[in-house]
Parts: C-alpha cells; structure tokens; sequence
C-alpha cells in the first residue's frame, strides 16, 4: 500500500495562485497519488477543492456550518499541530453486488479547525483511488449537550463546461410516455336500429402498434393517464344480419354469398382515460 501523503503549508506562501501567503493549506492524496484534496481557511474562511490526474474536478468551494450557538462559517482557522492522518485496507465479500469481492484501499486525515484559539470542529477526509468523503465533527461548547445546524456552507463549485447527471427529484411514472403494443381476439360489432340489424363478425385477429401518452400525479398514491395509439389490423370478417324472436331465438344469419373477407391495414386501436393506483402508496411512488 502506498504511504499516505499529506502535505501542510502555512505562512510561507503556496504554489497555487488563489491562496495567500498567509493560508493555511493541507493537502491529502489518495492511494494512487491521482485523487487529491486541498483544504485551506483563506480568509479565516475554510474551503477545500478537488483534483484528479491533475485536472480540476471541484474548484475552490466553501466549508462550514452555523448552529444555534456558533458560525463556523468565517473566523476559523486550520490548526497545523493537530493535523492526523491514516490509512485504511478492508477486504470483503458481498454477493449481491456487481462486484462480489472488494478490496478497499483509502487515506483517512482528521484537518482540524479551531476559533478564538479553541478546537471547535475537525473536517473528516476519506480518500480512496476513485472516491471522495468527508464529515464534520462538532465539538461542545459551554454548556450546549446537543447542536442544531441552522445553516450549512458546504458547496461545491464545478469547472466552467462540467456535465453531470445531477437533475430535479422528479415522481414515479410520470410526463410523457411511449411504447408497443399487440393483441388479438375476435370480434361482433352490431349498432342495432342504427343499422337495421346488419351487424360484422370478426373470426381471430391481430393488432399490433404503438401507442404515446401523459401522465401526471393527483395524489402521492393515484397517477392520471391519457393514452391514444394506432397499428395494423389483419382480419377475417362475415357480414350477418340479427333476426329476433325465431322459434331457435335471436339469431345471425349470414346471407348468400357467404363471402368472406380479410381486412387489412392502419387502424385507430385505442384512446383511453386511465386512473393508476401506485401499490407503494406509503412511499408514494418516489424512487
């Protein structure tokens, strides 16, 4: 395993133009040497940035909390005596991940930062070959058990031209949709005195075709769905006409010639007004 890196510079200046001489600067390497954090607390305000190969992956972003009793968002300092730092190797084994034997390798480095001459909160880093964390601890002050944070800095501020897959939260199953369909079965299609009895049946058919819809939430657990599609129709139908009140009761009959014929092509196949119920409803359906 590599030593782990940590390089401290204070009060002599450092190579990087956007801090000052008189920042402190801390810098941690991953593993591999690609990965590297830089904190520093220019302007008694604690920032911290991110490269990987030498590119810039987070430029300068800023660190700190205001709780209920302090503002840790200016002020501060890092505290050169105290910095630490560690190194990690765990292997394990899990099989329902894609990779089922892991064998994870990190830096760890507490940065500590203190105000009015005393420790009030340490910046936790975790640095593996590919990855990056980091947490606050908190130290008590006075008599305060117990902390609220009523407002966080933390940030994180991306190079110009940076595309990510971060997007809004959006809500199961809903917008715009499309998809394909097919189906079959047979049909009798009849409109009474409309058409004097005369009435068409299908034997077995076929359709196939895509439809496009929208769909949009009502409530945490119910979606409403409006759909419309079209496809292609292949079937063979005989023309009847219903007679009723026969000693046999109502029947079809099919008159001479009994031609039968094939229809084919392009069809409307459906238009509905769907309610959806989401069975998670507890959660209501946001994934």
């Amino acid at each position: 395993m590599n030593i782990p890196k940590l390089i401290a510079v204070g009060a002599i200046g450092f190579a990087c133009s956007h801090f000052h001489s008189n920042a402190a600067v801390v810098k941690v390497s991953s593993p591999d040497g690609a990965t590297e954090i830089t904190v520093c607390d220019e302007g008694s305000r604690p920032a911290y940035s991110v490269t990987y190969a030498g590119q810039p992956m987070l430029l300068q972003s800023p660190l700190g909390m205001k709780l209920h009793f302090a503002d840790y968002t200016s002020g501060v300092g890092i505290d050169m005596s105290n910095l630490r730092t560690d190194s990690v190797a765990v292997e394990y084994s899990l099989p329902t991940i894609k990779r089922s034997n892991v064998s994870h390798r990190a830096v760890t480095a507490v940065v500590p930062f203190t105000k009015g001459g005393k420790r009030v909160f340490d910046l936790e880093l975790h640095l593996s070959d590919n990855n990056v964390a980091m947490r606050y601890r908190v130290y008590r002050s006075g008599d305060n058990q117990c902390a609220r944070v009523e407002r966080e800095t933390t940030g994180f501020s991306l190079p110009d031209g940076t595309t990510t897959f971060l997007c809004p939260y959006s809500k199961a199953l809903t917008g715009f949709f499309a998809g394909a369909f097919v189906g079959g079965g047979v049909f009798d299609f009849q409109m009474g005195r409309l058409t004097e009895g005369r009435g068409v049946q299908g034997d077995y058919f076929l359709l196939a075709g895509l439809s496009a819809g929208y769909s949009h939430s009502i409530s945490p657990s119910l979606r409403m769905e409006y759909s419309i599609g079209a496809g292609y129709l292949r079937s063979r139908v005989r023309d009847y006409v219903s007679v009723k009140d026969t000693k046999f009761g109502d029947i079809k009959v099919m008159q001479y010639p009994w031609d039968v014929k094939i229809i084919t092509g392009l069809v409307p196949a459906k238009a509905s007004v769907s309610l959806v119920w989401m069975i998670d409803s507890k959660k209501g359906g946001e994934r």
